[in-house]
């Protein structure tokens, strides 16, 4: 038997709101506005607030509002956080999910505000157990959602990592959205620039404070904010 986590099993979006539509319902016609200009695009208020200086120590904007389109569904859906509508929608207006890889534990943290917004996680993160015979061939699936113990268990080594980086720990039940800045035209693209620049400097890609004072440098100067 396996247990896996992050495996989505599928299951019928009964839990969601009945106004809420689904993944594929949630798509934005082809003619709609871009990023930038669209109607609801813009960040919440207190969101676009200007970046501190370069040794400024960043937030989890822990006052801030939810991005406006969050606010059109509520209750809790079985769909993976990738999965919700409203990701959807706001990755048709140019936000993408902040990266999982633990590396990049602090990233919202330091990315600049007005490119930074977050919703409420209202996801379910299913585990799914999956029965083989002697020979390997699976006899069964089985999915759960995770109780929130383990939740916690997901979310302890990110805790740890943000203690050793001394940071504070993220605000809960949320889920954060990013858009490229500088040059790049997406938020991967500014992420292998970090990427590249470490490995020059000889920085190893590994949640540190060597790695979190680069990034740091680096977006504010990809933003205008430091010293070239």
């Amino acid at each position: 038997m396996s247990r896996d986590a992050r495996d989505t099993p599928g299951p019928h979006d009964a839990a969601v709101p009945r106004d809420a539509p689904g993944p594929r319902d949630a798509a934005v016609p082809p003619d709609a506005p871009g990023p930038r200009d669209a109607p609801g695009s813009q960040d919440a208020p207190g969101s676009r607030d200007a970046p501190g200086p370069q040794d400024a120590p960043g937030s989890w904007d822990e006052d801030g509002p939810p991005h406006p389109l969050a606010l059109r569904r509520t209750g809790r859906s079985e769909q993976e956080p990738d999965r919700l509508p409203e990701v959807r929608e706001l990755e048709a207006l140019g936000w993408e999910p902040a990266p999982e890889e633990l590396a990049w534990v602090f990233l919202p943290y330091v990315w600049p505000p007005a490119d930074r917004t977050w919703i409420p996680d209202r996801s379910t993160h299913w585990a799914v157990d999956t029965r083989l015979d002697g020979h390997g061939h699976v006899t069964g699936v089985e999915a759960t959602p995770l109780a929130e113990a383990e939740l916690h268990d997901l979310d302890r080594e990110t805790e740890e990592l943000l203690d050793a980086l001394g940071l504070p720990h993220r605000p809960p039940g949320r889920l954060w959205l990013l858009r490229p800045v500088g040059p790049y035209p997406a938020v991967g693209a500014v992420l292998d620039h970090l990427r590249s620049v470490a490995r020059e400097r000889g920085v190893a890609f590994r949640a540190s404070p060597e790695l979190l004072r680069l990034t740091r440098a680096e977006l504010a100067t990809l933003t205008g904010s430091g010293p070239p």
